[in-house]
């Protein structure tokens, strides 16, 4: 009796995305083959990892964000937060604003900071 050919797999005809953590150190977190797919295991992967660090070790929001700051001191403005004040670190303001607020507004306050991430999306070519 003849044995069935195992089907060929299909290549992905563009590049193959891999999630790795920021600074392209360590393994590949997850692989695909859509951006998007990739871009939204990102923030899966980063919102996971924001419930452990806070994101002024070392920074200001001005550093963290690609606009300046802007959106980030719009989102603290909506949420009726205060900056720190005069004298305090936003290291220690951090920790006071997480005591007091919701998992939901700190992901407002980090999503405003969008030049940080625990995580990066690479796109590799295939190779034939």
């Amino acid at each position: 009796m003849a044995r069935a050919r195992k089907p060929k797999a299909k290549r992905p005809a563009g590049p193959v995305v891999f999630v790795v953590q920021a600074g392209g150190r360590g393994v590949a977190e997850a692989v695909f083959v859509d951006r998007a797919a990739a871009e939204a295991h990102r923030r899966v992967l980063d919102r996971a990892a924001r419930a452990c660090v806070g994101p002024f070790d070392p920074g200001t929001p001005e550093s963290q964000s690609s606009d300046g700051g802007s959106a980030f001191w719009a989102a603290l403005t909506a949420l009726g937060l205060d900056a720190p004040g005069k004298g305090q670190e936003w290291r220690d303001w951090w920790e006071a604003v997480c005591a007091r607020t919701t998992a939901d507004q700190r992901d407002v306050l980090w999503d405003a900071l969008d030049a940080w991430h625990f995580y990066d999306v690479v796109e590799v070519p295939l190779e034939e």
